[in-house]
C-alpha cells in the first residue's frame, strides 16, 4: 500500500519543488497543501492530491492530514525571517500527531541564518520544540542560506566591477535550494522511525576571495573584493538599484558570513546519494541570464 505524503506550503519555490521531486516516485501518494490550492492545478495535473492548508484553520489541517503518514511543515524558504510563528507550527504539529502522521519533517534555519535575520535563535529552536512536543517522531533540517541569494548579488557586481562586503575574510554559507528540496523529499521517502536534526549546507562554505576568483572564471572579470561598513553596504546596494527586500537578506547574510559556517556538507549526499552543487556550477547554469541582467541594469 502507497504511503501518502503531505507538503504544506507547497505554492512557495521549496515546498512546491518538494513536491515535483515526490511525484518522479509513483509508489508514493503525495498531497500537495496550501493556503491557495487554486494555483496548484498543474501539481494536480500531475498526480498530486489538492488540499488547502491554513495554520490558523483547524479543520483545514486535520482534513489535510487525516491517512497521511508523513508530513513536511515548511516555515521558511531559507531567504528570510521565520514565516510561522511556533503557535501556528504547535498547531499543526498537534494536528499532525491527532490524525495519526507517523513522522514530521520540519525545515528550520541554521544557527548562523536564525541569528543574523533580525529573530533570536530561539525563535527558531522554539519552532522546532513545537514540532518535538507533538509527540511524533521528526526530522529537523537546518538549512543555510540559499545560493540564490548569492545569485541575486552578481549581475551589479559585474556592472560596478566590484564584490562589496563588511567581512573580506569571512566565510559564505551557502545551499542551493534544489538541494534543500531533495533533502526533504528524502527525508520524506526514508520511512525513519527515529528523531534526528540535519545541516543542510553546500559542498563547503567558501571564502569571498574564493568566492570573486570563482566569478572571474566564470565570467572571464576581474572583480575587486572591497570592504565596506554595514551603512556603507546598504547606501551602496541601494544605489545599484537593489530593492529593499533583497537588501535585508543581503545585510542578514553578510552578518552570518561575519559569525562564521556551521553545519556539515555531508547530509545532502548521506541523504540523497548525490552531493550538493557547488557555486561554480549554479552560476554556469544561469550565466547568460546573469550576463544579460548586468547588461540592462
Amino acid at each position: 500500500m502507497k504511503q501518502r505524503i503531505c507538503v504544506t506550503g507547497s505554492n512557495g519555490p521549496l515546498g512546491r519543488r518538494v513536491v515535483e521531486l515526490l511525484l518522479r516516485h509513483p509508489e508514493e501518494g503525495v498531497t500537495a497543501g496550501s493556503r491557495t490550492p487554486e494555483q496548484l492545478m498543474d501539481l494536480a495535473a500531475r498526480g498530486a492530491r489538492i488540499t488547502k492548508v491554513d495554520f490558523d484553520a483547524a479543520e483545514t489541517l486535520e482534513a489535510a492530514f487525516t491517512g497521511v503518514d508523513r508530513v513536511l511543515i515548511t516555515s521558511t524558504d531559507g531567504i528570510g525571517a521565520l514565516k510561522l510563528s511556533p503557535r501556528q507550527i504547535r498547531k499543526a504539529s498537534d494536528a499532525a500527531a491527532k490524525a495519526g502522521v507517523r513522522h514530521i519533517v520540519y525545515t528550520s534555519a541554521a544557527d548562523t541564518v536564525a541569528a543574523s535575520t533580525g529573530q533570536h535563535t530561539a525563535d527558531w529552536r522554539s519552532a522546532e520544540d513545537a514540532v518535538q512536543a507533538a509527540g511524533v517522531p521528526c526530522t529537523i533540517l537546518r538549512a543555510g542560506w540559499y545560493a540564490e541569494l548569492l545569485l541575486a548579488r552578481v549581475p551589479a557586481a559585474l556592472r560596478y566591477g566590484a564584490w562589496l562586503t563588511t567581512s573580506a575574510s569571512g566565510h559564505v554559507p551557502y545551499v542551493a535550494r534544489n538541494d534543500v528540496a531533495r533533502a526533504a523529499a528524502a527525508a520524506l521517502r526514508a520511512g525513519t522511525a527515529h528523531s534526528e536534526v540535519r545541516h543542510i549546507t553546500g559542498p563547503k562554505p567558501l571564502l569571498l576571495t574564493e568566492l570573486v576568483n570563482t566569478l572571474d572564471l566564470v565570467f572571464g572579470c576581474k572583480l575587486k573584493l572591497e570592504s565596506v561598513g554595514s551603512g556603507d553596504l546598504a547606501q551602496r546596494l541601494a544605489s545599484r538599484g537593489v530593492a529593499p527586500l533583497l537588501m535585508d537578506q543581503i545585510l542578514s547574510m553578510e552578518a552570518s558570513i561575519r559569525g562564521g559556517a556551521d553545519g556539515t556538507p555531508d547530509a545532502i549526499a548521506e541523504m540523497t546519494g548525490t552531493a550538493p552543487r557547488a557555486l561554480a556550477e549554479l552560476l554556469l547554469d544561469q550565466r547568460l541570464d546573469l550576463l544579460v541582467a548586468s547588461a540592462l541594469g
